[in-house]
């Protein structure tokens, strides 16, 4: 029953964790897109004031084609970040059971707070405590540890004592 209810608990744990993954991962290409469409559109205002500079003659034919370049690496870049965000939507979706592959957007942005002071024996002590896995592998551990110890007093030497006592009152003749 326990087993049972840690390997429960262990697919829990483990779904959760795939499923922040997930949507880390979903504002990541989300807020990724953005500075990828905002770089876009600073290529494109950088060609037409190329252009225009090329129209009146104050630029060089070199300056337009650079432009135009980085245009189309922005266009690229924006297109790729496209399919990515497309992807991790797909996943997170499927964490969530949804088979109709509805489009997702977070409204979250990363922020960072920090713990506290936590050093890293105190980690590693609430990891060892709250972390399914790691309990059934030290109780498993232990489990082996106990056998190979009964296995190994099988070898040792045995030593039976036998002993007997009597009493003899000295007022009895």
């Amino acid at each position: 029953e326990d087993v049972a209810r840690q390997a429960l608990f262990s697919a829990k744990q483990t779904l959760l964790q795939n499923l922040l993954a997930a949507y880390y991962s979903l504002v990541q290409s989300e807020m990724t897109l953005e500075a990828a469409q905002s770089n876009r559109d600073i290529n494109k205002a950088f060609v037409d004031i190329t252009n225009h500079y090329a129209r009146i003659g104050r630029t060089r034919k070199m300056d337009e084609l650079q432009s135009q370049a980085n245009y189309s690496l922005a266009l690229v870049d924006t297109e790729q970040n496209q399919v990515l965000l497309s992807s991790n939507q797909a996943s997170m979706n499927r964490y969530l059971g949804d088979p109709q592959q509805t489009p997702l957007k977070s409204n979250y942005r990363v922020t960072i707070n920090p713990v506290g002071n936590l050093t890293l024996a105190q980690a590693e002590e609430a990891a060892g405590k709250n972390n399914p896995l790691l309990v059934t592998d030290q109780l498993n551990v232990s489990v082996v540890d106990y056998s190979k110890a009964v296995d190994l007093s099988l070898d040792m030497p045995t030593l039976n004592l036998t002993a007997t006592g009597g009493y003899q009152s000295p007022d009895i003749p």
